[in-house]
């Protein structure tokens, strides 16, 4: 029986946890703050899909339970609204590098999450050419700078400020926020600095988006202030 989207998500976010704690062991500082808002079952839903993440690069994940269940994210379009949405090459552009569809591959106990362009998911009908990367591949895009010989997937805070926008104005809500702007907030990130992990609620994503620069300018006094400090 395959694995639930919320099962597919929880682990995806667990694995996050990890490659990020690697790297900020490795690199021996601490990554950016990083915007993490499971949107699955919220107001937000409805216009922007399940799951906002990312720091000085954004994402949008949608999440399918298998891979033959992809094809039923173009029902939840109006025809109308899609039509503009794929006719329009600057935002199929911004599509293709901030929005993501993610899937459970299982066979038997074994269990991966594979992904491909949201675009591709709705607008193609050969399922054999959707699949781009893996979980793990993607993580390691996102935090590692080493890794982005071809930075494909994410976009900086502004362009996807701007998809979310668009997207907004374009998706069917009606099943999600309904009269409710889902753009509102409250919208979260996370912030590991030398207590520990820290959670920042912001009301606004341009908030949220901008958050790196609030904390360096809160974390820095305590950092210069522990200087002299010897246990």
């Amino acid at each position: 029986m395959p694995l639930y989207e919320s099962q597919l998500i929880g682990g995806f976010l667990f694995e996050a946890g990890v490659v990020a704690g690697r790297l900020s062991a490795t690199r021996k500082r601490a990554l950016p703050p990083t915007a993490v808002n499971l949107l699955q079952q919220t107001p937000k839903d409805g216009a922007f899909g399940d799951l906002v993440m990312g720091s000085q690069r954004c994402l949008l994940l949608e999440f399918k339970r298998t891979r033959s269940q992809v094809s039923n994210e173009k029902s939840k379009w109006d025809p109308l609204q899609l039509d503009k949405f794929l006719e329009d090459p600057s935002l199929v552009d911004l599509s293709e590098r901030a929005h993501l569809l993610a899937y459970g591959d299982q066979s038997t106990s074994a269990v991966s999450i594979r992904l491909c362009h949201y675009v591709d998911a709705i607008r193609l009908e050969a399922l054999k050419e959707l699949d781009s990367c893996s979980a793990n591949g993607l993580l390691k895009h996102l935090y590692d700078e080493s890794q982005r010989q071809r930075p494909s997937f994410g976009v900086r805070p502004k362009e996807f400020f701007t998809y979310l926008n668009r997207l907004y104005g374009l998706r069917d809500r009606r099943s999600g926020s309904g009269d409710q702007d889902a753009r509102g907030g409250p919208w979260l990130s996370v912030f590991v600095s030398r207590d520990g992990v820290l959670y920042h609620a912001a009301e606004t994503l341009e908030q949220l988006l901008g958050l790196d620069q609030v904390l360096a300018h809160e974390v820095a006094p305590k950092q210069e202030k522990d200087r002299g400090y010897t246990p």
